[in-house]
């Protein structure tokens, strides 16, 4: 999903989230608040997560394929932000 969209991300060993770098100009917080309104997709900022959270946000991978896929498509829009 977003591997396609060449978007930075890790996925954590046997975890089901993904986490992904916010763009520049973003901090987790910032970006989230952008993916709820513009993109309508719900994350966790990772502030709370660690010391280099705040350049990350969580993503749930516990979701059916069908929302997981839609969530890949808004994704992919925003690669833009990354360039």
């Amino acid at each position: 999903m977003l591997t396609k969209a060449d978007l930075p991300f890790f996925h954590a060993k046997g975890g089901i989230y993904v986490w992904l770098e916010t763009p520049p100009g973003y901090d987790s917080e910032q970006f989230e608040q952008f993916l709820v309104k513009e993109k309508s997709i719900l994350v966790a900022p990772g502030k709370p997560f660690g010391e280099n959270g705040n350049r990350y946000v969580r993503i749930s991978l516990a979701l059916d394929d069908q929302q997981l896929d839609e969530a890949a498509i808004r994704l992919t829009e925003l690669a833009y932000l990354y360039e």
